[in-house]
């Protein structure tokens, strides 16, 4: 059985690469993308003998929103972190935010160094970041 969560990760690190590459060209996350995420993640979920983590991924949508309202995130990051946030636990999505927060960090320096004028018209790729963080901190 452990092979099957192995490919099921994979396949999970897949979505998120073609998100990324999709989020670096148009900065926009598509709704397909984030519902094969879903498909992808929830049955790596039940695999890895947990449940999806309903109430972290509401509050986690019910924050972006209002960050969503206030400039400080797209709609796309925002539904990409509620729906990532199904499979942590509260400890370890902190760990995920804060890994985030470092990933997107780097990634604003980078962009600032190398990619300024685009970085400043077309905004961060956040999505970037949010797949990171994802793949280096999943339980």
């Amino acid at each position: 059985m452990e092979w099957i969560t192995k490919i099921n990760f994979y396949i999970v690190v897949i979505l998120l690469a073609l998100i990324c590459v999709q989020d670096v060209r148009s900065r926009i996350i598509s709704n397909r993308n984030i519902i094969f995420t879903v498909l992808a993640l929830c049955p790596l979920i039940f695999l890895s003998g947990n449940l999806p983590n309903l109430p972290l991924s509401l509050a986690a949508l019910c924050v972006g929103f209002l960050l969503f309202l206030g400039n400080v995130l797209g709609a796309g990051d925002v539904k990409l972190i509620s729906v990532l946030a199904l499979s942590f636990s509260l400890s370890s999505f902190y760990q995920f935010l804060l890994m985030t927060a470092m990933f997107g960090g780097v990634i604003a320096l980078i962009g600032l160094v190398f990619f300024r004028k685009n970085i400043k018209q077309n905004g961060l790729p956040y999505g970037v970041a949010i797949s990171l963080a994802f793949v280096f901190s999943y339980p």
